[in-house]
């Protein structure tokens, strides 16, 4: 294992530094303690440093982790703040990955394809026929989240019953249900409207095609090829340990979430990794190493640009976001806020996660999606991230 060095970083005034492909001058002084995978850190992940310990102070954050890679090297893996008060957050602790976790779910769905067992035209009424206008419903639809299904979260009284036990198992048959006997928002194919529903149910027809649970298909066809050893599909609410800490005040007083059950969001809430690990993930997702380049195409092409508001700059792909060019997605969950994000053109792979300190800010903000903000601006200013986003 690493040794991680525990040090304070000292910004000086008017220091500049080439930062990436782009200058970048700061004339700030900051301080913060960190921890990161080696004591060796050039000129420009001491600069991407600093701006971390500028935007956990700024938001007044309980906890930062990050990761950055160029071309699969590793350019600054650390973590900054507290796990918990008296512990350190470190960059080899546990963290739910959230809605990252469905470019493992799509990344499935297209080496279906590729082995011609599907088509993304295919009905969803060959394998749930019951389930409203499945004879109308592609596996496209579901995967690009056009169906015209309704979000079962935002359906009235979810999220209340959800908070009101925190540790309850959802079934995906419940949460489809929820979701599904709500009015359709639009006619399938003629809009976009995010849906946690569709990926419940596009996760409960991958198992039926290929008659293995979808914990079993992840671990055997990505997290062993990549030998993802810090990654896990746990059935519980567990994680494993080191644990990074979550707290919120969701429910009118600040507690810890860590342990909250993630089955209301479905599949994508259970997996658990650290930053190492979606290093890893990310190159190899990025480099497209598990798919078609006829697939990969296709996973990020603009084809929603014109419905739904997806602009030229911002679309929605198929399970995926890109921002200028950028392959993103941008988990929340009781108390943390994530991106996983890869830009092709540079073979830059960034993966932010954040935890909130209560007492110092309260405001429902996605921390990560600024830092991210703020980082892309310095690091490659010419794929910046739209503000919308």
């Amino acid at each position: 294992m690493k040794k991680y060095l525990i040090i304070s970083i000292i910004a000086i005034s008017g220091l500049s530094l080439i930062f990436f492909l782009t200058g970048f001058n700061n004339k700030s002084k900051t301080s913060c303690n960190y921890t990161a995978t080696t004591d060796h850190l050039d000129s420009q992940a001491n600069q991407l440093l600093n701006l971390i310990c500028q935007a956990k102070e700024k938001y007044g954050l309980k906890a930062v982790m990050f990761g950055a890679w160029i071309d699969g090297k590793e350019k600054l893996v650390t973590a900054l703040g507290d796990s918990m008060t008296t512990v350190p957050a470190t960059p080899d602790m546990h963290f739910r990955t959230g809605g990252a976790s469905f470019t493992f779910l799509t990344t499935l769905l297209l080496q279906l394809v590729d082995d011609g067992k599907i088509s993304l035209q295919d009905k969803l009424s060959k394998w749930f026929p019951a389930l409203p206008h499945a004879d109308t419903i592609t596996l496209d639809m579901l995967a690009h989240s056009t169906t015209g299904y309704a979000d079962y979260v935002t359906t009235p009284g979810f999220i209340t019953d959800s908070l009101q036990n925190v540790f309850r198992e959802w079934t995906p048959e419940e949460l489809i249900e929820i979701g599904v006997k709500q009015p359709l928002l639009f006619e399938p194919g003629t809009n976009w409207d995010y849906s946690h529903t569709n990926y419940v149910i596009l996760a409960a027809v991958i198992e039926k095609i290929t008659g293995t649970s979808l914990p079993e298909l992840i671990k055997t066809k990505i997290f062993d090829k990549l030998n993802l050893k810090n990654t896990e599909f746990p059935l519980t609410p567990d994680i494993q340990s080191p644990v990074l800490h979550t707290f919120t005040s969701e429910r009118g007083v600040y507690e810890d979430s860590t342990y909250w059950n993630p089955s209301w969001v479905g599949h994508s809430a259970r997996i658990t990794s650290n930053l190492t690990d979606m290093g890893i993930w990310l190159e190899a997702f990025g480099t497209n190493k598990f798919i078609s380049t006829q697939s990969f195409q296709n996973m990020i092409a603009p084809t929603l640009v014109g419905i739904g508001g997806n602009k030229p700059d911002l679309y929605y792909g198929l399970g995926v976001i890109i921002a200028n060019s950028w392959i993103v997605q941008n988990p929340s969950f009781a108390g943390f806020t994530g991106i996983i994000a890869y830009l092709p053109a540079r073979k830059i792979a960034i993966y932010i996660t954040t935890t909130n300190d209560d007492i110092k800010n309260r405001k429902d903000e996605h921390y990560s999606k600024l830092i991210f903000k703020d980082i892309v601006k310095a690091l490659v200013p010419e794929h910046q991230i739209p503000e919308r986003f």
